[in-house]
């Protein structure tokens, strides 16, 4: 779950594999899943199935909430 208030990167946060938090940080930049694969040169399929165990574990519903979340921790700074 996010919290309220960003005191760190998103994509920083533990429960996330190297390749979701790399998702992330593409997404809190205001970036597409196809932006990540395009980045990474990862298969739609794998790059879909890294966003589905984000929307998972960060419990967010899209990209926007990751986003959001970024420009919290960024006013924060």
């Amino acid at each position: 779950m996010l919290p309220n208030k960003s005191v760190f990167p998103l994509w920083e946060s533990s429960c996330l594999t190297r390749r979701e938090r790399e998702l992330v940080e593409v997404l809190a930049h205001g970036g597409r899943v196809v932006d990540f694969m395009n980045k990474y040169g990862i298969a739609k399929s794998t790059a879909h199935a890294h966003w589905g165990n984000v929307k998972e574990k960060l419990e967010v519903c899209d990209r926007s909430e990751i986003f959001a979340h970024h420009q919290i921790f960024l006013e924060n700074q």
